[in-house]
């Protein structure tokens, strides 16, 4: 664990300003790594990891509704 900076789980969950259930989502989510010091109960993760999920992520959205023009389920008259 030498050379990277740690960031605990009460700390990291401050940070994006969730709570610990979403952040526990999220570290599924984004597939990070907890890892524990011998000897001590507190889960911790890499700030690195920590960073990269404050980043913004692209997303698709769908489009509501019908599309522009669309007569939808009229019939003819």
């Amino acid at each position: 664990m030498s050379g990277d900076e740690w960031v605990d789980l009460y700390a990291a969950s401050e940070e994006l300003n969730v709570t610990r259930q979403t952040l526990y989502r999220l570290l599924d989510q984004f597939e990070i790594e907890r890892f524990r010091r011998p000897g001590q109960r507190r889960v911790m993760i890499r700030r690195t990891d920590l960073e990269r999920m404050k980043q913004p992520i692209p997303i698709d959205t769908p489009q509501r509704g019908r599309p522009r023009g669309s007569q939808g389920s009229k019939l003819a008259a």
